[in-house]
């Protein structure tokens, strides 16, 4: 078997049965990425030839297997059942799920200690439990960022902006200047809150330069000087 195959729709590698799409964009470096649903993507200048793609790679092909099966592994995990005993983590700290019933009304979650008491009728099924939960830890999630989020446009002297949270498949967050709206992705709700103020401020810092650019890094670093350490951490979420 060949280790790449080019097809006629557009060029993608093959890497041991691993199918890297290549997209060609007006960026100065190639970016192979390895999403959570499995999908692989090499991203590459737009005049860079397609052995200068393969090179690269092949130069990565164990660094890609390791996070290729690292995803596929985590889409096959048994998904929770939200049932007295399961661990559960909000913005980075640890708790332990315990159901609770009651009659008609009062259904919701409270943190007591490191317990997330989950509160709902016994009638309730997964999917309930699920919706109750989420929604306890959307609401946390919100108000954490909504307070970030407004100390950080005071102190750097910008008006206050609208955001709003959703499920996100490749990004933490994303600002539209023109219309000052921000969306922050609800799976911030697992990771640790020094993670989360980096997002917040990268989102802030967009409200300025609406680009990656070597400005909007430099941006970025002089009010949050060590923001590639957080960066880096939060790649492993």
């Amino acid at each position: 078997m060949p280790f790449f195959h080019t097809f006629a729709a557009g060029m993608e590698i093959l890497v041991d049965d691993i199918r890297v799409e290549v997209v060609r964009r007006h960026v100065r470096s190639m970016r192979l990425t390895v999403y959570p649903d499995s999908r692989v993507r090499l991203v590459v200048p737009w005049l860079t030839p397609d052995v200068v793609a393969r090179g690269f790679v092949e130069r990565k092909k164990e660094w890609l297997i390791k996070h290729y099966c690292k995803m596929q592994l985590r889409q096959h995990r048994q998904e929770p059942q939200y049932v007295t005993g399961e661990p559960f983590v909000l913005m980075g700290r640890a708790l332990v799920l315990r159901v609770e019933y009651v009659g008609a009304g009062g259904q919701g979650v409270v943190l007591r200690g490191d317990e997330m008491i989950l509160y709902c009728h016994s009638s309730a099924d997964r999917e309930k439990r699920k919706a109750l939960v989420e929604a306890f830890c959307r609401s946390e999630l919100y108000k954490y960022i909504r307070g970030r989020l407004d100390e950080c446009c005071g102190q750097y002297g910008e008006a206050s902006v609208e955001f709003s949270i959703r499920r996100m498949k490749t990004e933490w967050g994303s600002c539209t200047a023109r219309r000052r709206k921000m969306l922050f992705n609800l799976k911030l709700a697992v990771v640790p809150k020094d993670l989360i103020d980096y997002v917040v401020v990268h989102e802030v810092c967009h409200l300025q330069v609406q680009n990656h650019s070597r400005q909007f890094w430099e941006l970025v670093e002089s009010r949050m000087p060590d923001y590639r350490e957080r960066r880096q951490r939060l790649k492993e979420y």
